[in-house]
C-alpha cells in the first residue's frame, strides 16, 4: 500500500508543474476563445452562402453551415436540408481541432492563451492555406518575407472577402487583433 501512494503522490506531483508550462506556452483554445469564434461566425442551421449569407439549395463553392463550416461539394447531400443545433455543434468542434494543431504547428514562439486564441479564431476563418502561408505567420515567427512592416498591419490586412472590403471582417480582425495583443488576465 505504502508503494501505491508513493506512486500516486510522484503522479500527482508533476501534474502542477504540466499546468504551469500550458499557461506559459498556450496551446490549446479557451472557452472564451470558442465563444469569440461563434460570436462572429453565428449558428447557420441551413446552407447558406459564405459571401452573400443568404440561404441556398445548390452547392456552391462558398456553402457554409452550422459555425462556418464550409461545406464540400462532397458533403452537399448530408448538409442540404440543414442541420440541429447540436449537430453544428459537434461540427465546430470537429472543425476546431483541425485547425488547433495548425497553429501550434506553424506557430513557432510561445504564445500566451489570447495569442493561441486570436490565432485559432484567425485561422479558423481564412483557412489553413492562407494561415499558414500569411505574413502574421512570419511576422510572429520572426521569418523573413513579409510584405507588412508590423503584425498588427499584416493581422489587419485580412479583410476582404472575394477581394472586396468587408466592414464585418474589418471588425473581426480587429477584435482578433485586441485579443491577440492583450497580456492574459
Amino acid at each position: 500500500a505504502m508503494t501505491m501512494g508513493g506512486v500516486a503522490l510522484k503522479q500527482n506531483f508533476n501534474k502542477p508543474e504540466q499546468t504551469i508550462v500550458q499557461q506559459e506556452d498556450a496551446n490549446n483554445i479557451s472557452e472564451s476563445g470558442k465563444q469569440f469564434i461563434r460570436q462572429y461566425e453565428q449558428l447557420r442551421t441551413k446552407p447558406y452562402d459564405d459571401q452573400t449569407g443568404k440561404t441556398i439549395t445548390t452547392w456552391n463553392r462558398h456553402a457554409t453551415i452550422g459555425w462556418g463550416h464550409l461545406i464540400p461539394q462532397t458533403e452537399w447531400d448530408t448538409y442540404k436540408n440543414g442541420i440541429s443545433k447540436q449537430e453544428a455543434d459537434e461540427l465546430f468542434k470537429s472543425d476546431l481541432e483541425k485547425f488547433i494543431p495548425i497553429v501550434r504547428e506553424t506557430i513557432k514562439v510561445k504564445l500566451n492563451q489570447n495569442q493561441f486564441d486570436a490565432l485559432t479564431s484567425l485561422a479558423f476563418n481564412i483557412g489553413s492555406t492562407n494561415f499558414k502561408n500569411s505574413s502574421i505567420v512570419k511576422l510572429i515567427n520572426g521569418e523573413e518575407g513579409s510584405e507588412y512592416a508590423d503584425k498588427k498591419t499584416a493581422w489587419l490586412a485580412w479583410n476582404k472577402s472575394n477581394k472586396k472590403y468587408s466592414r464585418g471582417l474589418q471588425k473581426r480582425r480587429e477584435a482578433e487583433w485586441k485579443t491577440f495583443d492583450s497580456p492574459e488576465k
